[in-house]
């Protein structure tokens, strides 16, 4: 499967995209780890404690000297996992959902709350995040779309696409 189909939220947000043997490996991580949260075995306080738990424990590809910022943004307090997840680096949000490219948006303090696939704003208080490294794969990807963004391609819009 290539990234648009394969390609979760919060697998691109806490891991990357390298291949399908590896996304459903992050997206088992994150089943089992969210599921541990909801039921109470597996124990975060805050919203940002349970996006840097998801982090931690779902994460398999090393970290790069990168640093940013994953958010997920929550239906309710008591939620297990996020029902979208998503990063700022070097001043844009970037995000994705199966079947879509991978998106950016310049960083704000609204599109820090609602990242380009999401058609509202997460309420404040729904989001939580946690500082963070970028992964090589996030790192990658990233600015090969940077090299298309730059040249201009798609410029000229408020949200900007690239597919890998």
């Amino acid at each position: 499967m290539a990234f648009l189909d394969g390609c979760a939220c919060h697998v691109w947000a806490i891991d990357g995209w390298v291949n399908d043997i590896l996304s459903r490996e992050v997206n088992e991580n994150y089943a089992e780890v969210g599921t541990g949260i909801a039921m109470g075995t597996v124990h975060a306080a805050t919203l940002d404690a349970k996006v840097a738990l998801l982090l931690n424990r779902c994460r398999i590809s090393p970290a790069v000297a990168q640093a940013g910022t994953l958010y997920g943004g929550f239906q309710a307090a008591g939620d297990g996992s996020p029902t979208h997840m998503w990063f700022e680096h070097g001043g844009y949000v970037y995000d994705t959902m199966p079947g879509s490219a991978l998106r950016r948006i310049a960083a704000s303090a609204l599109t820090r709350l609602r990242p380009p696939s999401e058609a509202a704003a997460f309420a404040q208080r729904l989001v939580g995040s946690t500082p963070f490294s970028l992964t090589e794969s996030q790192y990658r990807l990233i600015s090969g779309a940077n090299i298309v963004w730059a040249n201009g391609v798609l410029a000229g819009r408020n949200v900007e696409y690239y597919t890998p």
